[in-house]
Parts: C-alpha cells; sequence; structure tokens
C-alpha cells in the first residue's frame, strides 16, 4: 500500500514522502531511514572539510571552515528525528533531552578543548576538532535501530 509520510528529509526540511509499505508504522520507519542516511553522510563529509580547513589559508579556509560548520549543524534536527524515534511516545521528552544533551555537552567540549588550547595551543585544540566528527561517526554506528525500524 501506498503511504504519505511527513519526514525530516533534511535538516531544514520537512517533506510528505512517498513510501510503499505494508501499514503505517513500516512506512515511518522507511521515511525516517531517509533521515538516518542524511546523518550518516554529513557525519562522513565533516571530516574531510574540518581537516582540509586546517591544511589550507587565505580566503578557502573561510569557505571550508563555513562548509564544517554547515554540515556538523545540519544534522541537529536528524538527531531530533532518531531521539523522537527512540522514544515515539514520548516525542517532546525525547526533543527535550537530545537538545538538553548537545547544548550541555557542546558546553563542556567547549571548556575542554579551551583547556587544550591553554596547555598546548590552538593548532592542537582545532586538529581535536577536525577530527571529533570521526569519533562521533564510530559511536553513531553503536546506536541500535528503534524499536519500529527493526521491524
Amino acid at each position: 500500500m501506498r503511504y504519505q509520510v511527513t519526514a525530516l528529509v533534511d535538516s531544514a526540511r520537512v517533506e510528505t514522502i512517498p513510501v510503499e509499505a505494508r501499514d503505517p508504522r513500516e512506512a515511518r520507519s522507511l521515511a525516517q531511514g531517509r533521515g538516518y542516511a542524511v546523518l550518516a553522510v554529513r557525519r562522513r563529509f565533516a571530516l574531510p572539510f574540518g581537516l582540509l580547513f586546517l591544511l589550507s589559508s587565505g580566503p578557502l579556509a573561510i569557505v571550508l571552515l563555513g562548509l564544517f560548520g554547515g554540515v556538523l549543524t545540519s544534522s541537529f534536527a536528524v538527531s531530533v528525528v532518531l531521539a523522537q524515534a527512540y522514544l515515539p511516545r514520548n516525542a517532546g521528552m525525547a526533543s527535550g533531552l537530545i537538545v538538553g544533551f548537545a547544548i550541555g555537552l557542546g558546553g563542556a567540549g567547549v571548556a575542554a578543548l579551551g583547556w587544550v588550547a591553554d596547555r598546548w595551543g590552538l593548532p592542537a585544540a582545532l586538529w581535536i576538532s577536525a577530527l571529533m566528527p570521526l569519533v562521533a561517526f564510530a559511536l553513531t554506528r553503536l546506536l541500535p535501530a528503534p524499536r519500529d525500524a527493526a521491524a
């Protein structure tokens, strides 16, 4: 059967996606799968932009820094949708938890990178920042599939 599912398909774009599925639950899982693919692609592009920023200079470095930041923040909304998939009956709580966790962890990360910059210099802190998407991608591979998507 064909369903029209409203899903987040990009960081700032919600679309109605036609999906072939047996039931509405399966249709929602398939549509969310597209969001997970966006998350994986964004994480894979962050590392090259971060490294190229550190290895370049001048106007090109500014453009690459903008692309690096854009790629990192573009996956934020997809992370919220993933949290909602883990807690489908408590979507508001899932959104609040993931946003609070991201902001809190970001603040702790900035403090830690500031300490690294004070102790070993700004280049060391920037290299750590550029390599963090690799760690994040490795950790996301450990996430189990939400129960709806496992069916």
